[in-house]
C-alpha cells in the first residue's frame, strides 16, 4: 500500500538568495541530490566540463605552437634575408677597396667562376658585369654595371638577393687649366666649355666651365693682358690678372688679388690676403677679403664690399654697395661709397681661402707600378710589320712624309715602344682601342699628324718627354672627343722651367692631358680641347682652351663610391 505521504516540493529559487553569488549552487545541489529522476546527472555535467577544459586546453595549446612555429620561421627567414644582404655589401667594399679588382671593363665573362663568403656570416655571393646580348652595359658615365647575387640561409631559410650597381670616381679633370704650382700666362689666353657628348665645339653654346685652378700651398695664377676667362679662377696663393683682362665667374684666392688696368671680374671676389683695384679694374659682384682692400684711379666694386683689414678708396673709385670693415673705411675726396659705411666691425673673420688639395689623385708611381709596366711584357708588339718598328730597340720612329696605322678595329691592342717619334708632315693612324706604353719620350714634328678613326681610342702612357710640333694636328678629324685620347705622364720636372711636355704653335689638339709631375709649355696659337692638368703650365703666347665637360665622366685609378641601380628578392 502506497505511502499517502507527499514527497517534499521541489525547491524553488528564491530571487534573493539568487542574487547571492556564494548561493548560486545550492539550488542546483539541492534539486539534484533530492530529486531522484536526476541521478548520475551530476556526472554527466563533470565529464562535459571536463571536455570543455580538455578541448580549451588542446587549443590553447596548438596555437601556441603554431605561434612558436611562426615565430621561428620569420626570426631565420629575417636572418636568412640580412645575412644575404652582407653578402651584396662585402662584394660591393671588395670591388671598392680593390680585393677584387675588374680589369677588364669591357668583357661580358669577367669574375663569372668565381664565388665569395663574407666573414661570420652563412652565405654566398658572385659578382659579375651586367650583360646583354655578350655586351657589358654601362651607367651614363660610361661605367660598367655589376651584377651581384648573395645568397644566404639560416636554419632551413633561405633568401637570395640580388643588385644591380655601377661604380663612382671623383674626376680628376675639372678644369680648363690646372697647375699644382701654378698658371701662368704671359699673353692672351681664352678659356671656355662645351660637352664633346653633345656634339662639336662649334655646334652648340660655349659654356662658363673653363675654370684655372692650383692645388699646393702658394701656387699663384697670373692672367695676362686681353685675356678672356669664361669660368673661374682659383688660386690657393695669390692672383694677378692684367690690363683688360676679363674673368666671366669668380675669383678666390688664398692670398693676395691684384686687378691692373682695365681688368674686370664679373663675379664675386674672394681673397684669403689684400685687394688691390687700379686704373678703371672693376668688379661687378660683391668682394669678401680679410685683409686691405685698396682702390684708386676709378676703379670699381658694384656690389657690397666687406673684410676684416681696411678700405681706402682714391682718385675717382667708388664702392656702389656697402663698405663694412674691421678697421677702417677711408675715402678720399672725388671716390665714394654709395651704401653704408661701417667700421670696426668684428662680426666677418675673414675669407678662408681655397683649401689645398692632392696634386697626384691617381697616384701616378702606383698606377704606373701596377697597371702599365706590365704592357712592357704583355702586348701586341709582335703584330708589328714595317720599318718603323725596331723589334730590338723597341724603337719606334716614322720618318718624314710616312703614315702607318697601330690598332684593329674594333680590337683592343697593348703596344710598348722605348721612344716613339712621327717626323715632319707624316700621319700616325689609330684604330680600335690601342693602349701605348712610351718608355721614353713621344714626339711629334711640325705638321705631323695623330688621326684617330671613328671607332679609336688611343691611351698613352708616358714616362719621359711629349713634343707636339708646330702646325700639328692631334686627334682632330672624326668625332674630336678628347676622352678618346688621354696622357698620363709620370715625368717629373726638377723645376717650374724643366718643361716635360711641350705644345707649339698653331697646333690642334683633343686630348685630356694628366702630368701633376710635370712642367708644361703651351707657345703660341694652340687650339685645345679637354683639360691640361700638370705641375706648372705656362702658357708663352696666345692660347685657346676649351674645357669638355664630358671628361668629368672619366673613370681611372680607385672608386671612391658606388651607386645602386636595383635591388630585388629573387628568392
Amino acid at each position: 500500500m502506497k505511502s499517502s505521504r507527499k514527497k517534499p516540493p521541489i525547491e524553488i529559487f528564491r530571487s534573493e538568495e539568487y542574487m547571492k553569488p556564494k548561493q548560486k549552487l545550492k539550488p542546483l545541489i539541492t534539486l539534484v541530490a533530492s530529486n531522484s529522476d536526476n541521478k548520475g546527472f551530476i556526472f554527466i555535467v563533470a565529464l562535459v566540463l571536463i571536455g570543455i577544459l580538455a578541448l580549451v586546453g588542446t587549443t590553447s595549446v596548438m596555437t601556441t605552437t603554431t605561434d612558436i612555429k611562426i615565430s621561428d620561421n620569420y626570426k631565420t627567414s629575417s636572418q636568412a634575408f640580412y645575412t644575404a644582404e652582407a653578402g651584396i655589401h662585402d662584394g660591393i667594399n671588395r670591388l671598392l677597396n680593390g680585393a677584387i679588382i675588374d680589369d677588364s671593363k669591357t668583357d661580358p665573362v669577367w669574375n663569372g667562376t668565381a664565388a665569395y663568403t663574407s666573414v661570420g656570416f652563412n652565405n654566398v655571393f658572385t659578382l659579375i658585369h651586367k650583360v646583354d646580348s655578350e655586351t657589358v652595359l654601362n651607367d651614363s658615365n660610361g661605367n660598367p654595371l655589376y651584377v651581384i647575387t648573395s645568397t644566404g640561409t639560416s636554419s632551413s631559410s633561405r633568401k637570395v638577393l640580388e643588385a644591380v650597381f655601377s661604380l663612382a670616381y671623383d674626376p680628376i679633370f675639372n678644369d680648363s687649366l690646372l697647375g699644382c704650382d701654378g698658371v701662368y700666362a704671359s699673353s692672351s689666353i681664352e678659356t671656355d666649355s662645351y660637352n664633346s657628348d653633345s656634339g662639336t665645339y662649334g655646334s652648340q653654346p660655349h659654356g662658363n666651365h673653363g675654370n684655372i685652378s692650383t692645388t699646393n700651398s702658394g701656387a699663384t695664377i697670373t692672367i695676362a693682358s686681353s685675356s678672356d676667362i669664361n669660368g673661374n679662377v682659383n688660386s690657393t696663393g695669390n692672383i694677378t690678372i692684367n690690363s683688360s683682362a676679363n674673368v666671366h665667374g669668380n675669383a678666390n684666392a688664398t692670398g693676395n688679388i691684384t686687378m691692373n688696368s682695365s681688368a674686370d671680374v664679373f663675379g664675386d671676389l674672394n681673397t684669403g690676403g689684400s685687394l688691390s683695384l687700379v686704373s678703371s679694374a672693376r668688379i661687378y659682384g660683391n668682394v669678401n677679403a680679410t685683409g686691405n682692400i685698396n682702390l684708386t684711379s676709378s676703379s670699381q666694386i658694384d656690389g657690397n664690399a666687406i673684410t676684416a683689414g681696411n678700405i681706402s678708396l682714391s682718385s675717382s673709385s667708388d664702392i656702389i654697395g656697402n663698405a663694412t670693415a674691421g678697421g677702417t673705411v677711408n675715402v678720399d675726396s672725388g671716390a665714394s661709397v654709395s651704401g653704408t659705411i661701417a667700421q670696426s666691425y668684428a662680426g666677418y673673420p675673414g675669407y678662408p681661402g681655397i683649401p689645398t688639395s692632392l696634386c697626384d689623385p691617381l697616384d701616378t708611381t702606383s698606377y704606373f707600378n701596377d697597371n702599365v709596366a706590365p704592357i712592357t711584357s704583355d702586348n701586341n708588339n709582335g703584330e708589328l710589320s714595317g720599318t718603323p718598328y725596331n723589334s730590338s730597340t723597341k724603337v719606334f720612329s716614322l720618318s718624314s712624309s710616312n703614315s702607318y696605322t697601330l690598332g684593329t678595329t674594333g680590337q683592343s691592342k697593348k703596344y710598348y715602344f722605348s721612344s716613339l717619334s712621327v717626323s715632319s708632315s707624316s700621319d700616325l693612324t689609330i684604330r680600335g682601342d690601342v693602349t701605348l706604353y712610351v718608355n721614353g719620350n713621344f714626339t711629334f714634328s711640325s705638321s705631323s699628324d695623330l688621326d684617330l678613326t671613328s671607332d679609336a681610342k688611343l691611351t698613352l702612357y708616358v714616362t719621359g718627354i711629349v713634343s707636339i710640333g708646330s702646325s700639328g694636328k692631334v686627334n682632330a678629324s672624326n668625332d674630336k672627343k678628347p676622352a678618346n685620347f688621354l696622357i698620363w705622364s709620370s715625368a717629373s720636372s726638377a723645376s717650374n722651367s724643366d718643361y716635360k711636355i711641350s705644345l707649339t704653335s698653331s697646333s690642334d689638339i683633343y686630348a685630356a692631358i694628366y702630368a701633376p709631375g710635370a712642367a708644361i709649355n703651351i707657345t703660341s696659337s694652340v687650339d685645345l680641347y679637354g683639360s691640361v692638368r700638370g705641375k706648372y703650365v705656362r702658357i708663352s703666347s696666345s692660347g685657346n682652351f676649351h674645357y669638355d665637360q664630358a671628361l668629368q665622366s672619366i673613370a681611372v685609378g680607385n672608386p671612391t663610391n658606388y651607386k645602386i641601380i636595383s635591388w630585388r628578392e629573387i628568392d
